[in-house]
């Protein structure tokens, strides 16, 4: 996991802020952080959620995550915001290269 969020963090800061092509740096970003949350067991309300992570082994929405990885998604949250960030969760497509791959990316 912390290799594929650091490959994905180097890659968003490269590509810099404020630029007109924040939709896919967003979409990533969005990944790398719920990619984090559905391997601590979150079930996602979201119809993006379910479509890119599913539900089938999910525990709840309630779910706590050790303090190495509750800081990295406070990272990625900051750059999210950083980037103005506002993904539309209700579609049910994430246009990312290889995401097959990348889900298979964790540890």
């Amino acid at each position: 996991m912390r290799r594929f969020l650091t490959a994905i963090a180097t890659l968003t800061a490269l590509a810099g802020s404020g630029s007109a092509s924040a939709d896919p740096v967003c979409d990533d970003l969005w990944f790398s952080r719920n990619i984090v949350f559905h391997e601590a067991g979150y079930c996602f309300g979201s119809a993006l959620g379910q479509t890119v992570f599913g539900n089938a082994r999910c525990i709840g929405q309630d779910i706590d995550l050790h303090a190495d990885m509750k800081a990295r998604v406070e990272e990625i949250r900051q750059r999210e915001a950083d980037w103005g960030c506002a993904v539309d969760t209700s579609r049910t497509r994430l246009d990312l290269p290889q995401i097959a791959q990348r889900m298979a990316l964790t540890d």
